[in-house]
């Protein structure tokens, strides 16, 4: 939450897995 600068963020089951499977989201290797 502190990275992204917004008070109230979560994380959730699968949101990797989720973001990971987005053709040009940036991940760092």
């Amino acid at each position: 939450k502190y990275l992204l600068g917004y008070p109230k963020v979560r994380n959730y089951d699968g949101s990797w897995t989720e973001w990971g499977n987005m053709i040009g989201n940036p991940v760092e290797k």
